[in-house]
Order: C-alpha cells, then sequence, then structure tokens
C-alpha cells in the first residue's frame, strides 16, 4: 500500500460509512481492484480509519448528550451486544469474514433486497420523528448492530433498520445509528490495535494517519448531506445501488 492507496481508501471510507452500503464491502473490492494484498496491517488499516469516519460527527453526540442526558444511558445498553459479541468473534471477523471478498459482496446484496422490501413495506413511514429513545429500543438496535460484524452488511444499515423497527422514525433511527458509530468503532480501533500495534513501521503508521484524516473529512461532508436526505426520501435507492454492486462484483470477481 503507497499514499495514494491510503487517501483513495480514505475518500471511498468517508463517502460509504455513514450510508447504508456497508463501507467495509467497498473497501475490501478497491483493495482487490488496487492490488493490496490483505494482510495483517491492511485489516488494521480498514478499521482505523473508520474511527476517523466517526469523528465526523461527534458534534451530533455532543448536541444529542446535551438534549437528553439519558443518552449516555441509552448509548451504553446499545453498545453492550456488540461489546460482548465483538471480543467472542474478533478473531473470525478479523480473519475470516475480512479475508474472503466475496462473503461481503454476497452481504451486499441480500443487504440491498432486505432493505428494499423493508421500505416498501414498513408500516410507520409516515411517523412523526421521536425527541427520546427507550431502553428497549436502544437494547433492539445494538442487537442490529451485532449483525453488521458479517462484512458487506452495513452497521448503518442494520442499526437505521433496526431503529425503524423498534418504532423510531428513519431521522431518529439514523441519528441514533450515527453516535452509538462513535463509541464502536473506538472500541473495535482501540481493541485491534492492542493486538497488532507493535508490528507497524513508522511508514504504516504514516498511511494509518492519512486514511484516518482524509475519512474524517469526507465524512464530515457526507454526514450533513445524508441527515438532511432521511428527511424527505426513504432509502430504498442504496438498496438498489447494493444490488447492483452484488451483481457487478460477482461478474468481475469470477470471470
Amino acid at each position: 500500500m503507497n499514499i495514494v492507496d491510503a487517501l483513495v481508501l480514505g475518500v471511498i471510507e468517508g463517502i460509504t460509512e455513514f450510508l447504508p452500503i456497508s463501507s467495509t464491502a467497498h473497501l475490501m473490492f478497491a483493495q482487490n481492484f488496487l492490488g493490496i494484498q490483505i494482510t495483517s496491517f491492511v485489516t488494521t488499516f480498514s478499521i482505523v480509519i473508520q474511527l476517523g469516519a466517526m469523528m465526523a460527527v461527534m458534534h451530533l453526540a455532543r448536541q444529542a448528550f446535551l438534549r437528553d442526558k439519558t443518552y449516555i444511558t441509552k448509548t451504553m445498553i446499545a453498545m453492550t451486544p456488540t461489546i460482548v459479541m465483538g471480543i467472542l468473534l474478533y478473531p473470525i471477523v478479523k480473519h475470516i469474514f475480512l479475508s474472503h471478498i466475496m462473503i461481503p459482496i454476497i452481504a451486499m446484496g441480500v443487504g440491498g433486497i432486505i432493505l428494499v422490501l423493508f421500505e416498501r413495506f414498513w408500516k410507520n413511514k409516515n411517523k412523526e420523528e421521536n425527541k427520546f429513545i427507550t431502553n428497549k429500543q436502544a437494547f433492539i438496535i445494538g442487537l442490529f448492530q451485532v449483525i453488521a460484524f458479517i462484512p458487506g452488511v452495513s452497521r448503518s444499515a442494520t442499526t437505521i433498520i433496526g431503529g425503524m423497527a423498534s418504532g423510531l422514525s428513519r431521522y431518529s433511527a439514523t441519528l441514533f445509528a450515527f453516535i452509538i458509530a462513535i463509541p464502536t468503532m473506538f472500541a473495535a480501533s482501540v481493541y485491534d490495535l492492542s493486538k497488532s500495534a507493535l508490528e507497524f513501521s513508522l511508514p504504516e503508521w504514516g498511511l494509518i494517519l492519512i486514511g484516518f484524516i482524509t475519512a474524517w473529512i469526507v465524512a464530515h461532508i457526507v454526514v450533513r448531506w445524508f441527515l438532511h436526505f432521511v428527511q424527505t426520501t426513504t432509502l430504498e435507492i442504496f438498496g438498489w445501488y447494493r444490488i447492483i454492486f452484488a451483481i457487478v462484483g460477482m461478474l468481475l470477481l469470477t470471470r
């Protein structure tokens, strides 16, 4: 991996992290296209730059915590299933799920179909915005987030669907999904780095920093756009995008 690769992957991460289209699938596909060999460093790079994208929503978390002090508790409740399952599944996720490109491709297609069907049959299409989230809803969203351990599923997609399924409006579900992403990716990055940080050279740390900052800047732009988007439009278009991505991906990888 070189500086250009780090910049490209940082841009891709920043664009895709908060959209329900799986940043991991796009990163793995891009790495395959760029001819980047999947190593322990590359896997860690992909995890840590996601934390860079999370920095773009820090101001949203601050506003939410100031508006409702219980938001901190709700976030901790949502994080509980993620932390427990993350520790248990870490070896499988890093060394198996993140090493096979077809896993995210298939997950993209299946997730796309689910997203399209969910948006078409969701019963609360005209639901008013929710100012508060219950503990039960927070836990349900946390359970849905665990599904996103499978690359290509999309943490954003699962948590938004989980929030909407629990009774939240699309905007409220999206906002909470963004907020719980911060501790989720912080925990994932710290846990991964605690196991592999000493293996990396100074130039490799430089590449991580480049990807981190790039993802942060790009994600900041995308987040503002997407929060406006979900207030007026359904997520169905992203479902169709996922399906097309999966079909094209399979054709390219199997030819």
